[in-house]
């Protein structure tokens, strides 16, 4: 199906994911191989631009007892554009979307949208054509988010956590990036140090190994470790070419004092910085949709600027 929105842009359902191909640049999260990891009724729906031949925005849904999600299951997908577009183009975007599903006999839309820093160029317009086409904020979560440049990262950290950074160092903390085939220990250890905070684990094992053996080069585990013993550990998401993820993070609370994460996300950033990221997202902080301030407050003394990330829903 093909609706032309303008000269410009054309409106697709394209549930054979042929259009793929033609997209230079995507979320892991909306990758067709990611969401056909879970069984259901998937449909795409793409806006592309005749110009230049390439797709200019993308939004899957996992369709399942009358309810359309996106994502079904990752931090976030929704809709997700790729170039610069005018307000009313997007606004159409969304209508043809919600009008499509409405003929399925969708009855509701769940979108798990994405903290703005990853659409700089649209995220105001697209949130007001959310808005506008009557979606609702259901939730809302604060989000930090580092960006990444040449300066060093204890550069814009407060100065109680640099003096834990010297601590680690003095300890002789060693920092590793692991292998694929360490991921059942690795997740052992995540799900272990959140027991101890009674922090949720919202993955399973099988689930998490899945996505590493299929995006290998996506989902990489980072360690800090006492010697033998790891202290400190999480999966980093690389989202797309700018962005990685800080998935999972989780550290052994017996080394509370030493803090070990600021560690790790110290050596993250370093990282990231030498394979010319330009963000890294601490994600979310808040559990059931309760902010977590102890949370907060360690990611503001990092440096992370503040964000939020919203949930939308609309009965149609």
């Amino acid at each position: 199906m093909k609706t032309k929105l303008s000269n410009k842009y054309l409106f697709l359902i394209d549930e054979d994911s042929s259009q793929e191909k033609k997209i230079d640049e995507n979320l892991i999260f909306n990758d067709i191989r990611y969401i056909s990891l879970w069984p259901g009724d998937l449909r795409s729906f793409y806006l592309k631009n005749n110009h230049s031949g390439k797709i200019a925005g993308i939004c899957r849904f996992y369709c399942e007892n009358y309810i359309a999600r996106s994502p079904y299951k990752a931090p976030f997908a929704s809709i997700f554009l790729f170039e610069d577009i005018e307000f009313s183009i997007i606004r159409s975007f969304i209508r043809l979307i919600v009008k499509y599903l409405k003929q399925q006999k969708i009855k509701k839309i769940y979108l798990k949208h994405y903290p703005n820093f990853y659409s700089f160029l649209n995220a105001e317009k697209l949130l007001t054509a959310l808005l506008f086409e009557r979606f609702e904020i259901t939730k809302t979560d604060i989000n930090h988010y580092l960006k990444i440049s040449d300066n060093t990262f204890e550069s814009s950290v407060h100065h109680m956590q640099r003096r834990r950074i010297n601590k680690c160092i003095r300890l002789n903390y060693n920092f590793t990036v692991h292998s694929n085939n360490e991921i059942k220990y690795l997740f052992k250890k995540i799900c272990e140090f959140r027991r101890q905070k009674n922090i949720p684990v919202n993955i399973t094992p099988r689930e998490i190994e899945k996505l590493a053996s299929m995006f290998p080069d996506h989902y990489k585990f980072f360690s800090i470790s006492d010697k033998e013993r790891i202290i400190a550990t999480t999966c980093i998401v690389k989202v797309n070419s700018e962005t990685l993820y800080n998935f999972l993070p989780a550290s052994d609370e017996e080394y509370k004092t030493s803090s070990p994460m600021v560690f790790l996300i110290k050596n993250i950033y370093e990282y990231a910085q030498k394979n010319h990221f330009q963000f890294l997202d601490l994600g979310i902080s808040s559990i059931n949709n309760r902010p977590q301030y102890t949370l907060i407050n360690f990611k503001e003394r990092i440096g992370g600027i503040t964000g939020v990330k919203f949930t939308f829903e609309k009965n149609v």
